[in-house]
């Protein structure tokens, strides 16, 4: 959910600030890389965690 909300959210904006500067479409694509990047950190991110949290604590 989080990389398509993500991926939306840098599409959406790169669209207004090409609108916005008449840049287009060169905005949207830069907003929709950054989009997609960030989508894939969440993903690595919360993978991570749920593997974290899936390993018991052998440390005692």
């Amino acid at each position: 959910m989080t990389f398509v909300v993500c991926t939306v959210l840098g599409l959406a904006s790169g669209y207004w600030a090409d609108q916005w500067l008449a840049t287009s479409p060169w905005l949207l694509l830069l907003g929709l890389g950054f989009g997609v990047g960030a989508g894939f950190v969440n993903l690595f991110r919360s993978v991570r965690d749920a593997e974290r949290r899936e390993q018991p604590d052998d440390r005692r």
